[in-house]
């Protein structure tokens, strides 16, 4: 907060990249890990050590290289996603579960697509004000993506097999190589 007043700036922070998680596995116990376990891991992370050292600590080193699809979100962190969620506003809670679907990064106008909403704005100050999501820098406002690769994944996994086919019945809808 301090450096948010006139003579401060941000500093941004990108997570670590697969090789510096492949000495972070190693530093923590965890020396099995390959690099194509290191990319697959930056890939389910972003490369946030707490989040890669949480699936480390949940996974063997096994499963991380071997398995296909996201990896899990460590169950206490996804439950206090899933928990802060609840607290929003119905429509804010589809339009997540929307955007979760359509990926980490996706414009305004494809989430109206899939969730019927033309005016989804007050959801959209809602979800942004809660940590869900963020404006995309440099698009004024037309393209959102979530935070943190955790987010989505938490958010993800907790939709019904129902809901979530729904969704992404409407995403294909959408067309392109983002309806794959």
């Amino acid at each position: 907060q301090l450096l948010e007043a006139e003579r401060g700036s941000h500093l941004r922070l990108d997570g670590l990249p697969p090789e510096d998680l492949l000495l972070l596995a190693v530093a923590n116990g965890h020396p099995g890990l390959s690099p194509e376990g290191a990319a697959r891991l930056h890939e389910s992370t972003g490369g946030n050590p707490d989040h890669a050292l949480a699936l480390l600590n949940l996974l063997s080193s096994h499963p991380i290289v071997t398995d296909v699809g996201p990896l899990p979100a460590p169950r206490d962190q996804a439950l206090a996603i899933t928990s802060r969620l609840a607290t929003c506003d119905r429509r804010t809670r589809e339009l997540v579960a929307a955007a979760a679907v359509l990926g980490m990064r996706f414009s305004v106008a494809a989430l109206r697509s899939v969730t019927g909403s033309q005016t989804p704005a007050e959801q959209i100050t809602e979800a942004i004000e809660a940590g869900f999501l963020s404006e995309v820098p440099g698009t004024r406002g037309r393209e959102l993506a979530f935070p943190q690769v955790l987010i989505r994944e938490a958010i993800y996994h907790d939709l019904s097999n129902r809901v979530r086919a729904e969704l992404h019945a409407r995403c294909a809808a959408l067309g392109g190589p983002a309806a794959l």
